[in-house]
């Protein structure tokens, strides 16, 4: 009981003394991230609110080594100057210039593809972009796992069409030929297929379960 109301001591302290010393810090963008700051002092930091068992302690702050006149915020977690990308705190390797936020946790600049500041190299980054939660190029549709993540590969749903391919929810998608079950291909006729319920389907030839992953 007193070491739990020592934590609680100690949270309250950090609350009062952390909202003081910072208070005048302001975000970037507020339409696009609610963690990137610019304090009195004209730095660039990252803010974020941090607990112990469900316990608020307070801010946590770490500076970027940012220019704050280029400072630009891309989305939540992407941002960049005139030197550097940045991918929540930390700096990755970009073409800051043409550097683009594309959707769901993906950026592009004129040359590759990121995830989550990894460096994709199984995609396009001219044709690629983000449609409905899932990623696309000219040549596949990509699931938003890593197939090779120390080769920077995205997995690929095999044989999806990516301009015709859909979310359907529950983990069903289809395209003009086939319907996608979690990212893999069913074998269900396309054409008479149908849902019953999440789980079940049914088609001009069988009744389908799919237990899922």
């Amino acid at each position: 009981m007193i070491c739990y109301f020592y934590i609680l001591f100690l949270a309250v302290g950090a609350i009062f003394f952390g909202a003081c010393e910072h208070s005048s810090d302001k975000l970037v963008d507020s339409q696009k991230s609610p963690f990137y700051y610019i304090t009195k002092r004209n730095e660039i930091v990252y803010k974020y609110k941090e607990s112990i068992a469900g316990i608020p302690l307070g801010w946590k702050r770490t500076k970027l080594d940012a220019d704050a006149k280029t400072f630009a915020v891309l989305s939540e977690t992407y941002a960049k100057d005139k030197n550097n990308a940045y991918y929540i705190k930390n700096k990755f390797d970009a073409d800051v210039e043409s550097l683009v936020f594309v959707g769901s946790n993906y950026c592009k600049d004129k040359n590759n593809v990121y995830y989550k500041s990894i460096k994709i190299t199984n995609a396009d980054a001219a044709s690629f972009d983000v449609k409905d939660s899932y990623a696309r190029d000219k040549n596949h549709v990509f699931s938003s796992r890593f197939s090779d993540e120390s080769n920077g590969k995205l997995a690929i749903i095999n044989d999806a069409n990516p301009d015709t391919y859909t979310k359907l929810g529950y983990g069903w998608s289809k395209d003009d030929l086939h319907y996608y079950y979690q990212d893999e291909k069913t074998d269900v006729d396309v054409h008479t297929f149908r849902l019953l319920t999440k789980n079940v389907g049914i088609d001009k030839e069988s009744i389908y379960y799919f237990a899922g992953k």
